[in-house]
């Protein structure tokens, strides 16, 4: 009784967290200012994907040894993002960090490390007890996948980068990257974190929404620590606020993920959604948008 307590203490503190920072964005964004307004309407569809339409109210997956999974689970995305911190401030110190050793610093690591601890058993992979409606499926499925299109059209648009003409290479190249990059984290953010969260409060809004909020705070820390071991404070401000309105998006992104997650039970189709949300800046600036 006191860890589901627990658990919803946090689950309202993480939406006041969320309230907060979407109205300290509407009143304060110069720059692309319906960011907040768009983060939001991504919440709700993520509610409407996970409500409207459903006759199979049943989570189609179920974790083991519970209640500890949750804290091992989250452990390991600090230590992965504590390591990846760590190699990019070494290979700093030797060479100049470039976004070939940025990328490959993060799949190694955002691989590596997730394998070993599943595969030494500290977090053990849920087991799936039932599949969905197929009409379920393929409401949701064909949903999701229009909202990833749309997302990576709007990608394209926006992207502010060096645009360039990608080669086969380049394309091959910078889509398995972001391939194994979302597979990644679909993995520890939807397989493993929600279904341990569900597991433990019995909640479907409970895990979306510690889930989504885990998934984009995960993301400052690689955004930011640049400036700080700069001691740049002026660039960490500017960073910091031009990430607090990525982080909307990210947060509204993992909203949409874990509803179609928790809706569908599909690992191929949360996948291919955050793949395809992804592949905006390799289609536009090939190998210089990774």
């Amino acid at each position: 009784m006191k860890t589901t307590s627990a658990y919803g203490a946090l689950t309202w503190l993480c939406v006041a967290g969320i309230t907060a920072l979407l109205g300290w964005l509407a009143l304060t964004l110069t720059a692309y200012p319906a960011t907040p307004y768009l983060a939001l309407a991504m919440i709700g569809v993520s509610w409407a994907f996970l409500k409207l339409g459903s006759s199979d109210r049943t989570y189609h997956w179920t974790t083991v040894s519970e209640p500890r999974q949750v804290p091992r689970v989250v452990a390991l995305i600090v230590l992965v993002s504590v390591i990846q911190i760590a190699v990019s401030v070494l290979v700093r110190t030797f060479a100049e960090m470039t976004v070939v050793w940025a990328s490959v610093i993060y799949i190694v690591v955002w691989t590596a490390v997730p394998v070993a601890m599943i595969g030494f058993g500290v977090v053990r992979l849920p087991r799936r007890q039932s599949s969905p409606a197929k009409r379920d499926f393929i409401i949701v499925a064909s949903a999701a996948t229009l909202f990833a299109a749309l997302d990576c059209w709007v990608g394209m648009v926006t992207y502010n980068g060096e645009r360039a003409v990608p080669s086969f290479f380049e394309l091959a190249l910078g889509g398995s990257y972001t391939l194994l990059g979302a597979t990644m984290e679909e993995v520890i953010y939807r397989v493993l974190l929600i279904t341990a969260l569900f597991k433990v409060t019995g909640s479907r809004t409970q895990s979306l929404v510690i889930s989504s909020v885990a998934f984009g705070l995960a993301h400052l820390p690689a955004f930011l620590y640049a400036p700080i071991l700069a001691q740049d404070w002026t660039q960490v401000a500017i960073y910091l606020k031009d990430d607090l309105a990525a982080l909307s998006f990210i947060i509204g992104f993992g909203f949409i993920a874990g509803s179609v997650w928790l809706r569908t039970g599909s690992v191929a189709l949360i996948i291919l959604m955050h793949t395809l949300s992804n592949l905006a800046d390799v289609l536009v600036g090939g190998l210089n948008g990774i």
